[in-house]
């Protein structure tokens, strides 16, 4: 394409993002795609609720949620409030004569959108998705796993050493710290 996505931090195979590095930028599907080509956990930060005020961002958002998940990458996730939340002034058309919401947006792409990237970070939550993670990463970049193990969670250790046990960890709060169990 052409663009460069200029990667601030990195460690090996695991990449930090500010929300607006990935979703304000004029990026696109094919950026996203190529960074899963080369990282398999992506991290996050800043994620805000959508609204009137930031309606493109929500579009690429969605649009890097489908690419993260198709390709089967982790997700590390900061954000102003919990999935569903985030899109909740987000409406269909047909749902316009039944809210009672003052900023909102009326988009029925993205209002249909926002059910199946709710559902698909719902998903990256998951034991399945995580075991699904590990089998796409070779296990010589998990080497705290037992190497007998590869591709598999176990009961001494994450998917991902030092990470947690679950695929998408989200944080509703600023900082980092995970709602998922730490190892």
């Amino acid at each position: 394409m052409g663009r460069s996505i200029a990667v601030q931090r990195a460690s090996g195979k695991h990449a930090t993002f500010d929300f607006a590095e990935l979703c304000e930028a004029n990026v696109a599907a094919a950026d996203y795609i190529a960074l899963c080509g080369r990282f398999h956990t992506v991290a996050l930060d800043g994620i805000p609720v959508f609204d009137s005020s930031n309606r493109p961002a929500a579009y690429r958002f969605v649009t890097l949620i489908d690419v993260l998940y198709e390709h089967r990458v982790r997700l590390l996730a900061a954000s102003a409030a919990e999935p569903f939340s985030l899109f909740a002034a987000v409406i269909t058309q047909a749902d316009k004569a039944h809210t009672a919401l003052t900023d909102f947006i009326v988009d029925d792409n993205l209002g249909f959108a926002k059910d199946r990237i709710i559902s698909r970070l719902t998903e990256m939550q998951s034991h399945e998705y995580a075991r699904a993670h590990a089998e796409c990463v070779p296990s010589a970049l998990y080497p705290s796993l037992p190497s007998a193990l590869p591709g598999s969670l176990t009961s001494t250790g994450p998917v991902c050493a030092g990470a947690t046990r679950r695929s998408c960890s989200w944080s509703s709060r600023s900082s980092w710290n995970s709602n998922a169990t730490n190892a």
